[in-house]
């Protein structure tokens, strides 16, 4: 036994990736979140500064929630 696992240069475990259910779920949120934040950009062109200041914090908050 000792020889065969001789034969093997690296050993290594891959954790399971959990949930393919899960993963979708946050795979079309990223997506929901890329959109919204698209649309975001697309409305600075008409934006007014108080405008701008939602538009800024939205982002931001969309952002971390991609990011988590």
């Amino acid at each position: 036994m000792l020889r065969k696992l001789g034969e093997f240069n690296e050993l290594s475990y891959q954790e399971k990736q959990g949930d393919p259910i899960e993963l979708t779920k946050l795979k079309l949120r990223a997506e929901e979140i890329d959109k919204e934040i698209a649309s975001l950009i697309d409305k600075i062109v008409s934006a007014n500064e108080a405008t701008m200041e939602y538009i800024n914090k939205r982002v931001e908050i969309l952002d971390e929630e991609k990011r988590s």
